[in-house]
């Protein structure tokens, strides 16, 4: 009996066990594999236990051309040619850590030989048409199907596609032989306790040990793992006789060792991330969302503001009184620290917010400091402005004792009241002015302390004067008229109405100057008839036409204006 040990380096064993034991298979020479069919018999190797040793040899004189019961093989190679390790069964006391059997007393066993070498040299050299991890034996062929392997039933799993890659990803092994679908008859060593249901069953992919899971279209991966509901994914680890992640709900997720996902629709990503309320977030090493729809975002981030909030509006330095949207959230708050222990971050990278429910930048403050520093200007009668900004106060005074401002204790009201009694200069009431010379109405009277002006207007209701001081009245003046009339120099006819002066007094000249010796001006006069008879007085206006009638007869320029006369200009040509 020939022996082959072959054992993988230490440092492979960092890749994926599924990867590196079926690559295992395939490293092993052609020359080897030739080698050792050309002994008595062929060779299993597997490490097992001592207390095994025997069985395994014993059982495999009467297995087909696979395994015998390794808890990991990695590939489904006919086994009596491949030598297997179990990773799982690692014994440091064992006798050796490969063990070889089979003994040669079986006719069909000791016919397959030829068979083996046949197909190991066609699969591993590409030439067959049959490209696949599992083969038959032509003198098998009526026990063993050629997809399918029956082995324990915690073993059997299902796989999604026909590919997938071995060792470093550098080759990939196709399942399907026939375009069927293919059940892989053997775990390749992923994890313990692995499975990938087909279809028909959950629809769930499950990797790991000591899993609870319970729902479909689910994803639960990591030792310890537990998910309860339809479409949950868990990819974490739990801490053994304790924390354990979880997603419990409907379409929860919890990625990360003792991540958990509580209700539906939460997200939980990070280690012993806990998402607690439905569709709620926490992302980051130890970060919590314990509201409804609250996010947590960072290491640590505790979100525990519910919906329902109002914000504070710094107009009325109060929360807002608006219901809606904008001033009451509707949603948990997102948090990116731990306020009740005063853990804080900055947000950076914030971009200038539009809506009403934007968050604002830096910039956008600095932008609005600089409006308000503006102020405003105040003025009187549009002169003198000053800006008044926001830290300045506007003092409101009186000029005078006539004028009083008083503003409340307890409140920002201001009462203007005018004093009772008045001390003024004047006062001005539409066209009238009152002050200390008197009353004056504009076109009108005026009452003065030098006396009284009835400027042009009649005065009514005078009682007749009787007293030196006292006003005549209108009938006084007739009486005094008809008596003056009767001796007056100026007298007028009464049936002709043609007043006379001085008719009946001597004398051949009247003169009319003034007390002062001033000329006057008779106005009022009629054209006055002109001929060689007439003795009227002829007006400006007969003058000037007069004038203007001769400058028109001499021609040459000549006028006649304002009294002035423009002689006339002519040139005189000599024939």
């Amino acid at each position: 009996m020939k022996k082959v040990y072959a054992k993988l380096a230490g440092g492979k064993k960092s890749f994926l066990r599924p990867f590196y034991k079926a690559s295992f298979v395939k490293m092993l020479s052609l020359s080897s594999i030739v080698a050792l069919l050309s002994g008595v018999s062929p060779v299993y190797s597997k490490r097992v236990a001592s207390k095994e040793i025997a069985n395994q040899v014993t059982n495999s004189l009467t297995k087909e051309a696979f395994l015998i019961s390794a808890k990991s093989p990695a590939v489904a190679f006919p086994q009596r040619v491949i030598s297997v390790y179990d990773y799982y069964n690692d014994d440091t006391s064992d006798q050796e850590n490969y063990v070889t059997a089979l003994k040669v007393g079986s006719v069909p066993a000791a016919n397959a030989v030829s068979d083996y070498a046949n197909f190991l040299t066609t699969t591993f050299s590409g030439k067959s048409s049959d490209i696949a991890i599992v083969n038959i034996l032509k003198a098998y062929d009526n026990n063993i199907s050629k997809n399918k392997r029956n082995v324990e039933e915690q073993y059997k799993r299902s796989l999604t596609g026909q590919q997938f890659p071995i060792l470093d990803n550098s080759t990939s092994q196709r399942l399907a032989q026939d375009g069927s679908d293919v059940t892989v008859i053997e775990k390749f060593g992923i994890q313990r306790n692995t499975s990938i249901q087909p279809r028909g069953v959950n629809y769930n992919v499950t990797i790991g040990d000591s899993l609870l899971y319970n729902g479909i279209f689910g994803v639960v991966i990591g030792y310890g793992a537990e998910a309860a509901g339809d479409s949950t994914v868990v990819i974490g680890s739990s801490k053994e006789g304790g924390s354990v992640a979880r997603a419990k709900g409907d379409y929860t997720t919890a990625v990360g060792s003792l991540s958990r996902a509580l209700e539906e629709g939460a997200t939980a990503l990070g280690h012993r991330a806990y998402a607690h309320k439905e569709d709620s977030v926490s992302i980051g090493f130890y970060s919590q969302a314990n509201v409804y729809k609250g996010v947590a975002l960072g290491s640590r981030s505790i979100a525990d503001t519910a919906a329902g909030s109002v914000g504070y509006n710094p107009l009325t330095n109060a929360v807002a009184g608006d219901s809606g949207y904008v001033w009451k959230s509707t949603y948990g708050a997102v948090s990116v620290g731990d306020v009740a222990k005063s853990k804080s971050r900055q947000i950076v990278g914030v971009a200038a917010g539009t809506a009403d429910t934007d968050a604002v930048n830096i910039a956008q403050l600095k932008e609005l400091r600089t409006f308000a520093a503006k102020g405003w200007k105040i003025s009187v009668n549009n002169k003198n402005a000053t800006v008044v900004s926001i830290d300045d106060t506007v003092d409101f005074s009186a000029g005078s004792s006539n004028f009083t401002i008083t503003k409340g204790n307890k409140n920002n009201n201001m009462k203007f009241d005018l004093a009772k009694d008045l001390v003024l200069v004047s006062v001005k009431a539409g066209s009238g002015t009152l002050d200390a010379t008197g009353l004056v109405i504009k076109d009108g009277p005026k009452i003065l302390t030098t006396g009284i002006e009835a400027g042009n207007k009649k005065i009514t209701g005078v009682a007749k004067g009787t007293g030196a001081n006292d006003a005549v009245n209108f009938s006084q003046l007739e009486e005094i008229k008809e008596q003056v009339a009767s001796s007056s120099f100026v007298k007028q006819d009464a049936e002709t109405k043609h007043i006379t002066i001085g008719k009946e007094a001597e004398g051949d000249k009247i003169d009319i100057v003034n007390n002062k010796g001033e000329k006057r001006v008779i106005s009022g006069i009629a054209n006055g008839a002109i001929s060689d008879v007439s003795t009227e007085a002829m007006t400006g206006y007969q003058l000037h036409q007069l004038g203007s009638n001769i400058a028109g007869y001499l021609g040459g320029g000549a006028s006649f204006n304002g009294g002035t006369w423009t002689p006339p200009s002519f040139k005189v040509k000599t024939a």
